[in-house]
């Protein structure tokens, strides 16, 4: 089996036991690397595309996102081509970092978020990572000792 993976995927080393992995550049992967694979991997830096994909052997795509927009999913039903992605993938990570933020702006107030009562909670988006923020869920985070984010804007945070 021939395995073509984008470069920048992780774990691809796992894939060698399943057979042949060959590593490209997911940008500007073109149907010429595909001339004798059996399993696309791609993320969503590839448009997997019926010209991409027409007269090659590939039988299955996978892609390491939650989305599927950079996918032309009729082609691929025309084309036989099963796929799958990774919808939900991150929700636990997005719900963790929610409940961060909601923790270090707790901190910043000085008003603790244990036994309060809020007067209003905004939950945005109602998908995988929409629902593992729901409050119910993630009240069973372990305890943090500590916070520091430096991909979310703090002034972001302390202006709730």
């Amino acid at each position: 089996m021939h395995i073509v993976a984008d470069e920048n995927m992780p774990a691809l080393d796992d894939f060698e036991r399943l057979g042949r992995v060959t590593r490209v550049d997911g940008r500007s992967l073109t149907r010429a690397d595909l001339r004798d694979a059996d399993i696309l991997l791609v993320r969503s830096v590839t448009p997997v595309t019926e010209a991409l994909l027409a007269d090659t052997p590939v039988r299955f795509v996978g892609s390491a996102t939650i989305g599927t927009d950079h996918v032309d999913l009729d082609a691929l039903d025309r084309l036989g081509i099963a796929f799958a992605c990774a919808p939900g993938c991150n929700a636990r990570a997005v719900a963790e970092h929610v409940l961060q933020a909601l923790l270090m702006a707790s901190q910043h107030h000085g008003r603790p978020l244990r036994g309060s009562t809020p007067k209003s909670c905004v939950k945005t988006g109602c998908g995988h990572a929409g629902a593992a923020t729901d409050p119910t869920r993630i009240c069973t985070a372990r305890p943090c000792t500590g916070f520091f984010n430096p991909v979310f804007p703090m002034h972001l945070i302390l202006s709730l």
